[in-house]
C-alpha cells in the first residue's frame, strides 16, 4: 500500500522503484511483470553469489509485483506505465 501511495503521488522514488517505473514506461510492461523480473533477477544473482534462498525470499520475489499492481488499482492511481 505504501508503494502505491508514494509512487502514485509522483513525489519521487527510490532506486529500485525508479527503475521499475522507468522500465514500465519505456517498455510498456505491467508493474507485475516488471517488478517480478527485477526481483527474480536479483534473487538469482544473490543465489549465484552464495546467498540463501528460502520460502520468504521466493514469496517476496514472486509476490511483490502483483501486490503493488493490485494496490495501484485499489487506491485509484492507475498503472505506472500510463502515468506521465
Amino acid at each position: 500500500l505504501g508503494s502505491a501511495l508514494y509512487l502514485g503521488s509522483r513525489l519521487g522514488a527510490g532506486p529500485r522503484d525508479g527503475l521499475m517505473m522507468g522500465l514500465c514506461r519505456r517498455m510498456g510492461w505491467s508493474v507485475r511483470l516488471t517488478r517480478t523480473l527485477m526481483e527474480v533477477s536479483v534473487l538469482v544473482l544473490g543465489w549465484l553469489l552464495g546467498g540463501t534462498v528460502g520460502l520468504g525470499t521466493l514469496a517476496f520475489a514472486f509476490g511483490i509485483g502483483p501486490i503493488i499492481q493490485w494496490m495501484f488499482r485499489l487506491v485509484g492511481t492507475g498503472e505506472i506505465s500510463t502515468a506521465g
